[in-house]
């Protein structure tokens, strides 16, 4: 039987991308003043596939993300390119992004920074043909200049 966990940790690290992508007055316990721009410093995905640990790696300087102070916020890559467009609300512990082109949303809990730099946590847990897929994933975002 084929394994579908890579088309999952694509799928994965796509949404990961988008839940950098997070600023403005509403995220200012969050992300410490929350407008402007952060960059997307580190992915870190853990992947297990029915219970087994199947990966455990991390993605580095993924781009960029532009918050507003309306809940708005696009995601740009490392040359500038606008990648994706979203909402988001937030409050002291926790960062919801909401994906303009589709019906994603990504819930994720702080877990940790201060005005330069945020990690968040969240997990991911599917089922497919009574298989189980959780993906955990810590994302970095530090405050650009």
């Amino acid at each position: 039987m084929k394994n579908p966990f890579k088309h999952y940790l694509t799928l994965f690290t796509f949404a990961a991308l988008l839940v950098g992508i997070s600023s403005c007055a509403k995220l200012e316990s969050v992300l410490s003043k929350g407008t402007g721009e952060w960059n997307l410093a580190e992915i870190h995905i853990v992947a297990y596939w029915n219970d087994t640990l199947t990966a455990d790696s991390s993605l580095y300087d993924q781009g960029y993300y532009k918050f507003n102070e309306d809940g708005t916020g696009a995601g740009y890559d490392n040359n500038g390119n606008m990648d994706g467009t979203f909402t988001w609300v937030a409050d002291k512990k926790s960062l919801t992004i909401s994906d303009d082109s589709s019906s994603y949303v990504q819930d994720m809990e702080l877990v940790s920074g201060n005005s330069k730099r945020k990690e968040f946590f969240f997990t991911i847990e599917e089922t497919d043909q009574g298989n189980t897929i959780k993906i955990e994933e810590n994302v970095i975002l530090e405050k650009r200049d």
